[in-house]
């Protein structure tokens, strides 16, 4: 479900591009290089996930709504080309990821699945992953698109280590995440300073998340409310020439705990999760302005 908000920022002066609602919580949001984001919903009472996939200009639902036969144990593993792979668990309270399930990204169907296979990473038309086996654990590589094996080796080869090795360096879908920062180092780097600057700093709680990105300086950062044990969690942008706030918006109130990965930039766009539930997309060269 997208909705068009021009008054869910006025007291910014900004008008989201977008902004999409989810039943339940935007438990895990995938930034991808094709145009599109690809994200969990997950309705933690009646423990189930679905999953979902918008325009990343427009916000324009691709796909949502998406389950598998596993309604809980599953997430996102990666997305590669047009293909979205979910995993599972080797056992719902371990940690251990098991089996793959290959979403088509244009419809959000499955194109193939295993059950028995763990996947590894995915370059070019190809997926790696390993199966345990009675002899050891076996290296197995995949068709993309398919799930098709096209080649098995016992041992892990010199020039897949290799090549994996390439693909995480390379690896970029053009979205920046900020970096957490503590105090002494809030204090000492000029740029980040300004972010402290407009902090409360004697009810700051935990790090500040922060991005340097060009003439702007986004964070966001965790405080004490008016309620005893409660925090507020706010997201805020600084022009750096002027020393001035451009944006202040609060994410969620009443928390216990501090929530991190809360935005992230991507082009012209800044992109957050409002309450845990309204991902919201800002187009940048509105703050500029």
């Amino acid at each position: 479900m997208v909705m068009r908000f021009r008054s869910l920022l006025k007291k910014n002066k900004v008008t989201p591009a977008w902004v999409y609602q989810t039943a339940g919580v935007v438990w895990r949001l995938v930034p991808t290089d094709t145009g599109v984001f690809v994200g969990e919903d997950r309705m933690l009472d009646a423990k189930n996930v679905r999953f979902f996939c918008v325009d990343r200009k427009t916000g324009a639902v691709r796909w949502e709504g998406v389950s598998v036969a596993e309604r809980w144990w599953t997430g996102i593993e990666a997305v590669h080309r047009d293909r979205v792979f979910l995993h599972g668990f080797t056992q719902p309270d371990m940690p251990d990821h098991k089996g793959i399930i290959a979403l088509d990204l244009f419809t959000g169907r499955v194109s193939w699945s295993s059950d028995d296979l763990r996947f590894i990473f995915a370059s070019e038309d190809s997926v790696f992953a390993s199966k345990d086996t009675l002899g050891g654990r076996m290296i197995c590589k995949l068709d993309l698109r398919t799930g098709s094996m096209v080649r098995s080796w016992e041992h892990e080869p010199e020039e897949l280590s290799l090549d994996r090795s390439r693909m995480q360096c390379v690896m970029g879908n053009g979205a920046v995440f900020p970096t957490l920062c503590d105090e002494v180092r809030m204090i000492e780097e000029p740029a980040l300073a300004l972010a402290y600057e407009h902090c409360k700093k004697e009810a700051i709680v935990g790090p500040i998340d922060v991005l340097d990105r060009n003439e702007l300086l986004f964070f966001s950062y965790h405080e004490k409310g008016n309620m005893d044990g409660q925090l507020q969690h706010l997201l805020k942008v600084a022009d750096k020439k002027r020393a001035t706030l451009v944006f202040t918006e609060m994410l969620e109130q009443n928390l216990r705990t501090v929530v991190p990965d809360s935005f992230f930039v991507q082009d012209d766009m800044l992109c957050f999760v409002k309450n845990r539930s309204l991902l919201t997309a800002v187009n940048i060269q509105q703050l500029r302005s």
